[in-house]
C-alpha cells in the first residue's frame, strides 16, 4: 500500500466516525452500487472488445480490486447493520422503562 493509499483510508475512517449510523450506511450503499456498475462496464468490456495484454490485464486487475474493495464495503454495511439494530434495541429497552416508571408513578400517586 502506498503513502496515499493510506492516508485516504485513514481520511475515510475519520468521516465515518464524524457521521451517524444512518449516513454511514447511505454512503456505503452509494459506495456498493457504484463498484457494482463499474464492474458491470469492465465485464462487458474485456467480454466484447478486442484488446492487446497489457490493456486487458490492467482491466483484469482493476476488476480484482474493484470486488476486493466491494467485499470489503459490503462487510462495512453488514456491521452498520449490526450496530444500527444494537441502537434501536438500546432505545427500545429505554421507552420500556420509562413507561414502567410512568406506571409505578401513576400507581402510588392516583387518589382514587
Amino acid at each position: 500500500m502506498t503513502e496515499e493509499e493510506t492516508e485516504l483510508e485513514a481520511k475515510i475512517k475519520e468521516d465515518r466516525e464524524k457521521k451517524s449510523v444512518l449516513h454511514q450506511v447511505t454512503d456505503t450503499k452509494a459506495l456498493i452500487e457504484k463498484h457494482y456498475y463499474r464492474i458491470d462496464v469492465i465485464e462487458r468490456i474485456l467480454a466484447s472488445k478486442e484488446m492487446d495484454d497489457t490493456e486487458r490485464d490492467r482491466l483484469e486487475t482493476e476488476l480484482n480490486a474493484l470486488k476486493e474493495i466491494l467485499q470489503r464495503s459490503e462487510s462495512a454495511l453488514q456491521n452498520l447493520h449490526n450496530s444500527n439494530r444494537e441502537t434501536t434495541k438500546m432505545a427500545s429497552l429505554v421507552a420500556f422503562l420509562v413507561f414502567c416508571i410512568y406506571c409505578i408513578y401513576v400507581v402510588f400517586t392516583n387518589d382514587n
